[in-house]
């Protein structure tokens, strides 16, 4: 009987803590009975408590390579936004893709991939409440592989070229 009681003072002051957040401050704090069942809490899977200490943990175990310029990526974003990852919104990240438009379509892509993959996994392992950078979606890089495909003519006079 003890540890059902237990339990259930865990699950209400889990609701207490959402429930005391999730309301507005101010005068125009109105307080209600709605109560979040505790199967919304989603557990920290990290003791991270600043954006560097995630950054780091996104950056483990990837390539030197990927992480210089996933690096550069994020550091980009941050001095475009001007502000912490629990802070970044939709418009934000909206705003970055704008700013990426002199950039060739792939190089637009890859530096989205990279703000979007830490925006993910940062939501993931519990550090921000929410991921603002889900609803973007990457350029779509132009095909080119027409212009790179030889022509039978092409091959046939590069062979004789190479025979003779």
């Amino acid at each position: 009987m003890r540890s059902s009681t237990t339990a259930e003072n865990g699950r209400l002051l889990r609701l207490l803590l959402i429930w005391r957040h999730a309301l507005p401050t101010g005068p125009e704090r109105v307080v209600t009975a709605t109560m979040i069942p505790a199967t919304y809490i989603q557990p920290k899977a990290t003791r991270a408590t600043t954006d560097v200490q995630v950054i780091r943990l996104w950056l483990h175990g990837k390539s030197a390579q990927t992480i210089r310029a996933y690096s550069k990526d994020v550091r980009e974003f941050f001095r475009f936004v001007g502000c912490t990852l629990a802070q970044v919104r939709l418009e934000d990240v909206q705003g970055f893709a704008d700013e990426l438009d002199e950039l060739a379509t792939s190089s637009q892509a890859r530096r989205l991939a990279a703000v979007k993959s830490l925006l993910s996994f940062a939501n993931k392992i519990g550090y921000i409440p929410f991921n603002a950078g889900a609803p973007v979606e990457l350029p779509k890089p132009e095909n080119k592989l027409s212009e790179r495909i030889l022509s039978e003519s092409a091959v046939q006079s590069i062979i004789h070229a190479a025979t003779s």
